[in-house]
C-alpha cells in the first residue's frame, strides 16, 4: 500500500501521527516543572511525587502489549479511538486527583490511554512505507515530536504562574479530546482486511514469542529501551536540580531544557536527511557513538566541576543529538524485522522503552546520595548498553536484503 491509497499527502500524514505520538509527550512533560509544588500541595515526598512519573511508565509499557495485537486483528482506527477515549477519561481525573495515591492511579490509566498513539504510529508508517523509508518518515515525525517537549514545560510552567498544576492536565485532557475527533475524522484505516491475523491467546503469544527469539529485533529494541533509560535517569531528576538545589524558577527551568531540544531537533533532522543514503544501520551507530560521548562528558563534569545549568544542559545537548538519530532508525528497524506483525512488533519495543524508562527512574531513586552524581554514572551505563545492543541487532538482521518493503 502507498501513501497515495489512504488519501492523504506525506505532510498531512506526518501532521497527524506526529499528533497521535506527541499527545504522550505532552502529558509526560508539562506537568515537570510543577513537580515541586505539586509535592507540597499534596503534602507528599519527592520519591512518591517521581512516581506519578514511574507509574507513567508502566501504564505505556503494559497497555502497549495489548494494544499491538488488537490493532493487528480489529485494525488501527478502532484501537486508536479507544485508547484516546481512555488517556481523556484518565487525564479529567488527574486534574481533580485529590491525594498522591490517586494521582499515581490515573497517570497509569492516562499512559494506558496515551500509549496508544505510538503503537498506531509505528504500525501505520511501516503499513505504508519499506524499510529506509519508514526510518525517514519516522525521523520526520520525530523531529516535530521534538517540539512537544520542548514548549509542554515552558506552557505548563505559564499555566502554573497563573492558575496550578491541576490545570496542566486540564489542557490536557482538551487536547486529548481534539485530537480524538481530528483523527477520526481525518486519519483512515492502513491494514487491508486480508492483512489482518489472528489474535487469541494461542497466536499473541506465539507472536511476542517470535519477536522475543529474535536477535535482531531484540537487539534494536534493547538498543531503544536502553535509550530511554538514559534519557528518563535524567528527566525525572533535573528539575530537582534545577530548581530546588539551583534555585530557578519552573519558567526558567522550562526555558534552560530548551537547551538540549536543539540538539535533538538537529539529531532527528540529520535521520530524515541522511538515512536514505547511508542506511539505518550507519546512522544507529554514529548516533551513538555521539550519545556515548555526551554521557562521558556529564560524567565529567559532574566529577570535575561546580554543579550548574550549563555543565547539565551543555553535555545533555550532545547526547540527545546522539538520541535524534537512533530513535527513529532503530524503530524502523526492530518493527521491520517482522512487517507482517507491525503492530505487535511496535507494542513490544515501546513495553521495551517504557521498562526502560521506569527501570532507570527506580534504580537512580535507589543509588541516590543526595547529589547528580549517581544520575550520571546510570546515563553513562545505559548509553553503553544501548551501543551493544544496536551491534547484536545490526549482525543478526538480514531485512536489509531480504526486505525492500
Amino acid at each position: 500500500m502507498k501513501i497515495e491509497a489512504v488519501g492523504l499527502t506525506r505532510l498531512q500524514l506526518v501532521i497527524m501521527l506526529t499528533a497521535l505520538t506527541a499527545i504522550g509527550g505532552i502529558a509526560t512533560n508539562m506537568y515537570v516543572p510543577t513537580l515541586p509544588d505539586l509535592t507540597r500541595d499534596l503534602g507528599t515526598t519527592k520519591a512518591m511525587a517521581q512516581n506519578t512519573m514511574s507509574a507513567y511508565f508502566a501504564g505505556v509499557a503494559i497497555a502497549q502489549l495489548f494494544y499491538g495485537p488488537l490493532s493487528d486483528k480489529y485494525g488501527r482506527r478502532p484501537t486508536l479511538q479507544f485508547g484516546l477515549v481512555l488517556f481523556v477519561l484518565a487525564t479529567a481525573l488527574c486534574a481533580l486527583a485529590p491525594t498522591i495515591d490517586l494521582l499515581i492511579w490515573a497517570r497509569f490509566a492516562q499512559a494506558a490511554g496515551a500509549c496508544v498513539g505510538q503503537v498506531i504510529m509505528r504500525a501505520v508508517v511501516r503499513d505504508l512505507f519499506d524499510r529506509n523509508e519508514t526510518a525517514s518518515m519516522m525521523a520526520s515525525i520525530t523531529l516535530a515530536i521534538a517540539l512537544a517537549p520542548a514548549a509542554a514545560p515552558i506552557l505548563g510552567a505559564l499555566i502554573h504562574m497563573v492558575l496550578d498544576w491541576r490545570w496542566n492536565f486540564g489542557f490536557v485532557a482538551f487536547a486529548g479530546v481534539a485530537i480524538m475527533l481530528v483523527s477520526r475524522r481525518y486519519l483512515p484505516e492502513t491494514l487491508k482486511p486480508e492483512h489482518r491475523v489472528s489474535s487469541g491467546p494461542i497466536a499473541l503469544v506465539g507472536g511476542y514469542k517470535r519477536l522475543v527469539l529474535s536477535p535482531a529485533y531484540m537487539g534494536y529494541s534493547l538498543c531503544s529501551m536502553f535509550i530511554f533509560g538514559l534519557l528518563f535517569s535524567f528527566q525525572a531528576n533535573v528539575p530537582f536540580i534545577i530548581i530546588d538545589e539551583l534555585g530557578y524558577s519552573p519558567l526558567e527551568f522550562a526555558l534552560i531544557g530548551m537547551v538540549p531540544i536543539i540538539g535533538f531537533v538537529a539529531g532527528s533532522f540529520s535521520a530524515g536527511r541522511f538515512t536514505p543514503r547511508f542506511g539505518i544501520d550507519r546512522m544507529i551507530r554514529f548516533g551513538l557513538i555521539v550519545t556515548v560521548f555526551g554521557a562521558t562528558m556529564i560524567v565529567t563534569c559532574a566529577l570535575l566541576l561546580p554543579l550548574s545549568a550549563l555543565s547539565i544542559m551543555i553535555p545533555m545537548s550532545f547526547i540527545v543529538l546522539g538520541m535524534g538519530m537512533v530513535f527513529p532508525n532503530a524503530s524502523a528497524a526492530a518493527v521491520s524485522v517482522f512487517p507482517e506483525i507491525a503492530g505487535t512488533s511496535s507494542a513490544l519495543m515501546g513495553f521495551l522503552q517504557m521498562a526502560g524508562g521506569g527501570l532507570a527512574v527506580t534504580i537512580v531513586g535507589a543509588i541516590s546520595d543526595g547529589s547528580h552524581v549517581p544520575m550520571t554514572y546510570a546515563m553513562l551505563t545505559f548509553a553503553v548498553l544501548a551501543a551493544v545492543s544496536s551491534v547484536v541487532g545490526g549482525m543478526f538482521d538480514k531485512t536489509r536484503v531480504t526486505h525492500s518493503g
